[in-house]
């Protein structure tokens, strides 16, 4: 594994991330690829080890802790899958803005939390999407808003 200078490893995650939203739905198989591997590498390089061996993760402020079932590897990042009764998250809320997920009229692929009083996202999945294998009714919350944690939950 190679070490990366922060700020360097901060850029090229947004690089890619804006990448992925130019393409929209316009993905193929070869940058779904391309995109997962990257961002596994990445991932990598900031744990400085192999991210899908740690079994646990907190906020970067240590507010609370998530049990990983698995860390997906997508288009638009690392994601760490849970359950919500395998962490630490007290309660969750729908932002104002994305109410609208919640209206039957609307086909949606998730919906979008954050804890109660704070800024992570937390994403609920409803369906399946051709980026990512996300499971439904499971929840995801970006690696990069979370660092290793030395204690196990729950």
């Amino acid at each position: 594994m190679f070490k990366m200078d922060k700020k360097y490893f901060l850029l090229e995650v947004e690089r890619l991330r804006k990448a992925v939203e130019e393409k929209k739905y316009k993905l193929n198989a070869e940058d779904i690829q391309f995109y997962n591997n990257r961002h596994r590498q990445l991932a990598e390089s900031y744990f400085k080890e192999d991210v899908s061996e740690i079994k646990t993760f907190s906020t970067l402020d240590g507010e609370f802790s998530v049990k990983a079932e698995r860390i997906v590897f997508g288009a638009h990042g690392p994601y760490i899958e849970f359950d919500l009764e395998d962490s630490e998250v007290d309660s969750l809320e729908i932002p104002a803005d994305q109410k609208w997920r919640l209206s039957e009229e609307y086909k949606v692929k998730y919906i979008y939390f954050v804890p109660k009083g704070r800024e992570e996202k937390i994403y609920y999945q409803i369906d399946t999407v051709s980026y990512a294998d996300y499971k439904k009714e499971k929840f995801y919350i970006d690696l990069y808003n979370m660092k290793k944690e030395k204690k196990n939950v729950k």
